[in-house]
């Protein structure tokens, strides 16, 4: 069964995922030099959260939870596992979602969405279910 704390990273994690998918686009508008106004950048924000939430959680429940499971059985659960298998799925999905998108950027782009935004939803999901059983580790 899963704790509250793994819970907890599922529901967070790609949200912070989405939050870095944003960054991204934010640093790409700069490097491009595409002038938005604050308004923009403001629904930029909400549009990549209510378009983006049901990739990313979707890819939460698909891959990221059944290969937590997995390496906690094999007793290989860690972080240094999980992350390249997280920015290896959120480039997948980020270039197969790239497809269907009106205004499709540069691949790269695409795939430095993916890649920032499985590296934020790992990092916090392993922080938010990690967290109690490294305290608990210390104490005993």
């Amino acid at each position: 069964m899963l704790s509250k704390q793994v819970v907890v990273g599922s529901v967070l994690g790609p949200l912070a995922g989405l939050v870095a998918v944003w960054i991204v686009t934010v640093v790409v508008a700069i490097i491009e030099h595409t002038v938005l106004s604050t308004g923009e950048y403001i629904t930029g924000f909400f549009l990549v959260l209510i378009g983006g939430a049901p990739f990313a959680y979707g890819t939460m429940l698909v891959a990221g939870l059944p290969t937590y499971l997995l390496l906690r059985r094999l007793n290989a659960l860690r972080l240094r596992a999980l992350l390249p298998i997280a920015v290896a799925a959120g480039v997948l999905v980020a270039m197969l979602t790239s497809r269907f998108a009106a205004e499709t950027g540069a691949p790269w782009t695409w795939a430095a969405m993916g890649a920032a935004g499985g590296a934020a939803t790992v990092v916090t999901f392993w922080w938010c279910a990690m967290r109690t059983r490294r305290s608990r580790t210390v104490a005993t």
